[in-house]
C-alpha cells in the first residue's frame, strides 16, 4: 500500500481507539454512548484495512471488539444494517486473521490449530446467521429495509447486494441478489443518479407532527443524491460493471454534476418510518461517492474530481482528535471517520497501482495546466 496520507491515518486510527468503550469493547458514533453492532462493526471493518498500522495492543483491543460483538450476532444484531455491517467487517478481519491472531498466543502448536479451528468455526456461524436473517427479511419488491414490510431503500438494499458479493458460497444467494439488482435498477433517475427510495413511498403527512420534517425533505428522498448514486454504483459494480456499464456511465454523469466547486458532495438526510416511529440518519455523500468511483475505475484516483474530493474529505479531519468530521461544522464521529478511513485506504492502494509513466503523465498534465499550456498541442 502506498504510503500516502500515513499521518492522517494513523491520528484517524488513534482517535477511534480513544473512543472505544473499555467496558464491552464496542463503538457508538461518538464517545460516551452505548456501544452498538453496527457502529462496532463499521469500525472493526475500517482498522481492518489497516492491519499494518495497528499495535500489539490495538490488535488485542479489535480481536476483544469481534470476540463480544461480532461473533454473537443473535444477541446484538437486530436489523438488516447490523446485520450487513457484521458480514463485511468480518469478511475484512478475516483476511488479517492470523496477523490477528499469531502463534505466540497459545505456546503449544495443537493448542494453536484447535483455537483457530473454533474461531474460525464461530466467524462462519455468524456470517451464516447474519446472510440469513437478511434472506428472511427481503421485502416482496426485491429491496431491503432495515425491518421487513418497511420502504426498501437504496442504501440498505445495496450494501446487501454488496456484502453478497464478497461471499464465497454466491450460489445460496444468487435468486435473491437478482431480485435485488432489479428493484434497484428499476429506481435508477432519468438523470442517472438515484435517490433513496421510490418516488411515494413517502408523504408529508406521515411526518405532520414532526415540525422538523419539511417537504423538500419529503423530496430529497427520491431525489438523486451523491450517497444513494454511490451506494447503487458500489452495488452494481460488485455484481457485474461490465453488465451494468450504461447505467453506471450514467450514474457517474450524474455525481460529476453533483459535486460541488470544492469537491463536496451534500450530506444525506435518510428519513423514514420504521414500526411507526419517524427516524433520521446521515450519509457521508462525498465519501461513497469516491468510493464508488474508484470501485469503477482504480485509474479515476488521477482525476480531478476524485482528487478534490479527498482534498475536501482530509480537511475534515478534526486537528486536536484525528477523528473526521462529515460536513463544516459536524461533530467528529466513528462512522464519518471509518468511511473517510475507507476512502484513504482506497485511493492509497489505486495510487499504489500507477506505474511510471502514469505519473509522468500527470505531472506533464499538471504543468501544462498550471502555465497556461495545451492539453491537445493545439492553439494557447
Amino acid at each position: 500500500m502506498s504510503t500516502v496520507f500515513n499521518k492522517e491515518i494513523e491520528r484517524a486510527i488513534g482517535w477511534l481507539y480513544d473512543t472505544q468503550n473499555m467496558e464491552n469493547f464496542g463503538w457508538s458514533w461518538v464517545a460516551d454512548i452505548s456501544p452498538n453492532v453496527q457502529n462496532t462493526s463499521e469500525v472493526v471493518y475500517a482498522l481492518s484495512l489497516f492491519p499494518d498500522r495497528l499495535t500489539k495492543e490495538n490488535i488485542e483491543y479489535l480481536n476483544e471488539a469481534v470476540e463480544y460483538w461480532l461473533l454473537y450476532p443473535s444477541i446484538h444484531a437486530f436489523i438488516t444494517v447490523d446485520w450487513v455491517w457484521v458480514i463485511i467487517a468480518l469478511l475484512e478481519y478475516l483476511k488479517n486473521w492470523e496477523r490477528f491472531n499469531p502463534p505466540e498466543l497459545s505456546s503449544v502448536e495443537a493448542n494453536y490449530r484447535d483455537y483457530r479451528r473454533l474461531h474460525m468455526n464461530k466467524i462462519d456461524a455468524a456470517i451464516k446467521y447474519c446472510v440469513d436473517k437478511i434472506l428472511q427479511n427481503q421485502n416482496d419488491d426485491g429491496g431491503w429495509a432495515d425491518y421487513r414490510g418497511d420502504n426498501s431503500t437504496v442504501a440498505r438494499t445495496s450494501l446487501v447486494i454488496y456484502a453478497f458479493s464478497l461471499l464465497t458460497d454466491s450460489e445460496k444467494t444468487e435468486e435473491s441478489r437478482q431480485r435485488a439488482v432489479s428493484w434497484l435498477l428499476g429506481l435508477q433517475n432519468d438523470d442517472g443518479g438515484w435517490g433513496n427510495i421510490r418516488a411515494g413511498s413517502l408523504r408529508q403527512n406521515q411526518f405532520s407532527g414532526n415540525r422538523d420534517i419539511k417537504l423538500r425533505t419529503i423530496d430529497e428522498q427520491f431525489l438523486s443524491s451523491a450517497a444513494a448514486t454511490g451506494y447503487a454504483m458500489l452495488a452494481l459494480s460488485s455484481e457485474d460493471k461490465f453488465r451494468y456499464r450504461p447505467e453506471l456511465m450514467r450514474a457517474e454523469l450524474c455525481l460529476s454534476k453533483l459535486m460541488h466547486a470544492d469537491g463536496r458532495y451534500d450530506i444525506f438526510y435518510e428519513i423514514g418510518i420504521k414500526r411507526e416511529s419517524v427516524f433520521t440518519f446521515r450519509h457521508f455523500g462525498t465519501a461513497w461517492a469516491v468510493i464508488s468511483l474508484l470501485r469503477l475505475n482504480d485509474y479515476s484516483v488521477v482525476s480531478k474530481q476524485i482528487i478534490d474530493s479527498v482534498k475536501y474529505i482530509l480537511c475534515l479531519q478534526d486537528n486536536v482528535s484525528g477523528g473526521f468530521r462529515c460536513s463544516e461544522g459536524s461533530d467528529v464521529y466513528t462512522w464519518s471517520t471509518c468511511n473517510a478511513l475507507m476512502v484513504l485506504r482506497r485511493v492509497s492502494d489505486a495510487i499504489g497501482e500507477l506505474t511510471a509513466l502514469d505519473y509522468i503523465d500527470i505531472l506533464v498534465d499538471y504543468i501544462k495546466s498550471n502555465n497556461g499550456m495545451p492539453r491537445d498541442g493545439g492553439e494557447a
